[in-house]
């Protein structure tokens, strides 16, 4: 358990450097490419990953802060990019800190757009889901007098408990890929 933590969210693999060279991009163009995921604090009885997304949410900008993701999909990128040295990386970075650094204050600005509607269509599959089950519980129980009350207060207060839960939710940054245009 403990190395498959490690392994999810450790800080090792979750930065890289690659060039790319494209007709149409000037050389010295900066990319930055990153990879989001909902992460929302809560009980583990609320089963909320249940209700959130598991698939990360991708984006990628330029310097200027132009959103890329719709004309460069992360495959497309993937076959143009090419390794670069650890030395030769850590250099690039360092030489190009600040406005890498506003480029992710940028991702940033552009992933909390998405975020509420993801966390919304969360809460509807949660109050679907639940708001079913009290409902089933509720019409056995006007002929049924063996399901309790409690059963029926225990999934309204999982149902309460979660969408307060959700509506905390929040995008944290998971990996980032600096591209440079050679």
């Amino acid at each position: 358990q403990e190395a498959m933590d490690m392994v999810l969210h450790g800080q090792l693999g979750n930065a890289s450097v690659s060039s790319i060279e494209v007709a149409g991009l000037p050389p010295a163009t900066r990319l930055l490419e990153a990879w989001y995921v909902v992460s929302c604090t809560a009980p583990a009885e609320l089963q909320l990953s249940r209700y959130l997304p598991l698939s990360p949410v991708r984006l990628l900008v330029d310097s200027r802060g132009k959103n890329l993701n719709e004309v460069l999909s992360h495959q497309q990128l993937n076959a143009l990019c090419k390794n670069i040295k650890r030395a030769t990386a850590l250099a690039v970075v360092n030489r190009v800190r600040s406005e890498i650094d506003r480029m992710i204050d940028n991702c940033e600005q552009l992933a909390a757009a998405q975020l509420p509607a993801i966390l919304q269509a969360a809460a509807a599959t949660m109050r679907h889901d639940l708001g079913a089950e009290v409902d089933r519980l509720s019409a056995l129980r006007a002929h049924n007098p063996a399901i309790r009350a409690e059963e029926i207060d225990f999934f309204r207060q999982q149902l309460e408990q979660g969408l307060r839960h959700i509506g905390r939710g929040e995008f944290s940054l998971e990996a980032v890929r600096v591209v440079v245009s050679t």
